[in-house]
Parts: structure tokens; C-alpha cells; sequence
């Protein structure tokens, strides 16, 4: 029976800047607090995803966050470092700090955050 060995296998990606659009979307609307800790988290995973496969990091357990993040501190300029970290937290408020009130302009901000980290890396013109 013939193998496959020698042909190439083409794996379709998800885009990590389609969660980045699909925060933006969510957050022009945005009223009701679950929808910003949602624009959160999908702000910070559009961006970490990315620096992730960058670094071509390929550690699926939860020390993955912290590895992405030695990555930028060691590898990229001090800005993603740093961009980075600011958005990590506030995905770690958004997603488990149910006493810490969320607002619009904490949800803009990890836009701007993550929106930085993309165009920094060239998945956003």
C-alpha cells in the first residue's frame, strides 16, 4: 500500500486575530459586565496565542502563561513584556476576581493592549 510519508499535510490554523475582531465587535456593544470580562479574555488570548506561536511554545499546561510571558521578558522588546503582563492581569481579574468590578474602560484598555502586542508582532497592519 502506498504511504503518505512524502506529502504535505496542510493543517488550517485558527487565526488568533479573529479573536481580537470578535473582542472589538463584542465590546461596541458592550453593557452588561459579562460581555467585558468576556472582550477581556479574548483580548488577552488573541494576543498570548500569538506571542505563543512565535515562540513556537508548545507546553499546554497552565505554566504556559508564565512561560509566554519569560519568552517576551528574555526575546522581544521590554514593550510586549510589559503590554503583555498589564493584559495578563486583567484577563486574571475578568476571569476569576468575581469581586472586582469590571469596567468599559478596563475592556478598552486590553483592546489597546492586546491591539499594541499584535501590531508589534505584524498580525495586525
Amino acid at each position: 500500500a502506498p504511504t503518505n510519508s512524502n506529502k504535505f499535510v496542510w493543517v488550517k490554523m485558527f487565526n488568533t486575530v479573529d479573536l481580537y475582531q470578535f473582542a472589538g465587535d463584542l465590546y461596541k456593544n458592550a453593557v452588561r459586565e459579562v460581555e467585558l470580562r468576556t472582550v477581556i479574555n479574548r483580548a488577552y488570548y488573541s494576543a498570548f496565542l500569538s506571542v505563543r506561536d512565535i515562540a513556537k511554545i508548545t507546553n499546554s499546561s497552565g505554566s504556559v502563561h508564565q512561560e509566554v510571558l519569560n519568552y517576551t521578558d528574555k526575546r522581544t522588546d521590554l514593550d510586549i513584556f510589559n503590554q503583555l503582563k498589564q493584559l495578563r492581569k486583567l484577563r486574571i481579574d475578568a476571569d476569576y476576581k468575581l469581586n472586582v468590578e469590571i469596567s468599559k474602560r478596563d475592556a478598552a484598555k486590553s483592546l489597546k493592549l492586546a491591539q499594541y502586542i499584535l501590531k508589534t508582532l505584524n498580525y495586525l497592519p
